[in-house]
């Protein structure tokens, strides 16, 4: 019999520009937390762990077209420039999908 193992949580928080995370997309969570973020949850298609990552503004919106059961590649492109005084950078995201490559 195996023993229970707990599950704290696996965030991906890339800090050099040009870092990706690839795998398959298996779910999304909103209105997390205080600031009503989202949590992407991304399989690794090797190993099968599961990565999550927060949402930012500009993730959440090149990952609208993304279906749920799809491949994805996000990578981390760096900082913008600085907003309104205030304001921090953004933070850059490059996000490409397809379908999910089945081995028969």
């Amino acid at each position: 019999m195996s023993e229970y193992r707990e599950s704290t949580g696996n965030f991906w928080k890339p800090t050099k520009e040009g870092e990706s995370l690839e795998g398959l997309y298996i779910n999304k969570e909103g209105n997390v937390g205080t600031n009503q973020s989202t949590i992407y949850y991304i399989e690794n298609l090797e190993d099968h762990q599961v990565v999550q990552l927060w949402g930012t503004t500009i993730l959440d919106q090149r990952m609208m077209p993304v279906k749920i059961g799809q491949q994805v590649r996000i990578t981390y492109k760096g900082l913008g420039e600085k907003g309104k005084a205030g304001k921090q950078a953004p933070h850059l995201w490059m996000v490409e999908y397809k379908d999910p490559e089945v081995s028969l």
